[in-house]
């Protein structure tokens, strides 16, 4: 499942959702493939954190439709436990990311960097 890239790290794709790791730990395959199934699932609460965490402080007043339909693909390292998007479209410098738990259960620490 997952390949060997040219960055030296670990990654798969399921589901159009883009899995990293430094080395595939027990577990992982089945981390990526339930997360993938959940992910659809959480968007609405993954763009309400952004909101309550000052998402609209970087990019103004969004709604949560808004900020799904802007988050583009996410990549998920497993290692680290943080979601990142490098392809949202709601500007061209900075990197959306935030850390998890559990089947994105949990979230914390929005961090907007660019």
């Amino acid at each position: 499942m997952f390949t060997l890239n040219e960055n030296n790290e670990y990654e798969a794709e399921i589901n159009g959702i883009k899995f990293v790791c430094e080395s595939v730990e027990e577990g992982f395959e089945e981390t990526a493939t339930n997360i993938a199934k959940v992910y659809e699932s959480k968007l609405d609460s993954i763009a309400q954190f952004m909101i309550q965490e000052g998402i609209s402080d970087f990019f103004g007043e969004l709604t949560p439709s808004e900020i799904i339909k802007s988050l583009g693909k996410p990549t998920i390292d497993l290692g680290r436990y943080l979601v990142t998007y490098l392809e949202h479209t709601l500007d061209d410098e900075h990197i959306i990311e935030f850390e998890y738990d559990g089947l994105l259960d949990e979230l914390f620490y929005l961090n907007i960097d660019g």
